[in-house]
């Protein structure tokens, strides 16, 4: 008797709660987004403590894509949301893992992560 094929359903990024600290909480921004059709959706995997006064961002890429991290101290629903870019990953011929760091220096911060080809 064959057993049934296990389903296999993405797992949502849970963002990283700091615990007092300058960062009360680290948000990741619900504004996802791919800008290629058929391009998997860029998704930032963690955002983990790494110190008293940073957070390390986990993501994967796709080959021959460039994605771009951004953040904002303003809610991403706000209008006055500023993003800033935090650190671009350039187009390679292989898919890849980064770890970007970044200070935390406020209250809460949102990030978001955009793919172009």
């Amino acid at each position: 008797m064959a057993l049934p094929a296990p389903s296999l359903r993405p797992v949502p990024p849970k963002p990283a709660l700091a615990a007092g600290g300058p960062v009360a909480a680290v948000l990741l921004a619900a504004t996802l987004f791919a800008s290629l059709a058929g391009a998997a959706q860029p998704v930032i995997s963690l955002i983990e403590r790494y110190s008293s006064n940073q957070v390390l961002l986990h993501f994967d890429t796709e080959a021959n894509r460039t994605y771009t991290l951004q953040y904002s101290t303003n809610s991403p629903v706000a209008s006055n949301a500023l993003w800033f870019p935090l650190y671009v990953a350039p187009s390679a011929p292989f898919p890849d893992h980064y770890i970007v760091p970044d200070t935390a220096t406020s209250r809460q911060r949102f990030y978001r992560l955009s793919v172009t080809p």
